[in-house]
């Protein structure tokens, strides 16, 4: 996708965002808002490539919260923003237990 657009607007970008107090997902500029039960204090991103699902994870309950269904058609590339609070990241973690 082109640096000019953003995340999330396209049928090639797809997005888990958090805004005023609400968490949603958006994909193809269309937005939808994802129910939670309390406020995880960790959240993840799980990705099964060959089953086209993109899942939004509450860490420490290790449960999926969201997922978002895609046919993907290439190589994904994760982009990460961060307007207010704090970013961490890791990769190459083993899949926490509650999600096998």
């Amino acid at each position: 996708m082109s640096r000019d657009e953003c995340v999330g607007t396209n049928s090639s970008s797809w997005v888990f965002g958090y805004a005023q107090r609400k968490w949603f997902s958006m994909m193809n500029n269309k937005t939808v808002p994802v129910s939670l039960v309390g406020k995880p204090d960790r959240v993840g991103i799980l990705l099964d490539y060959e089953e086209g699902v993109l899942s939004l994870v509450d860490v420490d309950r290790g449960s999926i919260i969201h997922n978002i269904r895609v046919k993907f058609k290439g190589p994904l590339c994760p982009a990460f923003g961060l307007w207010d609070g704090e970013l961490l990241t890791h990769s190459d973690l083993e899949e926490p237990a509650g999600l096998k």
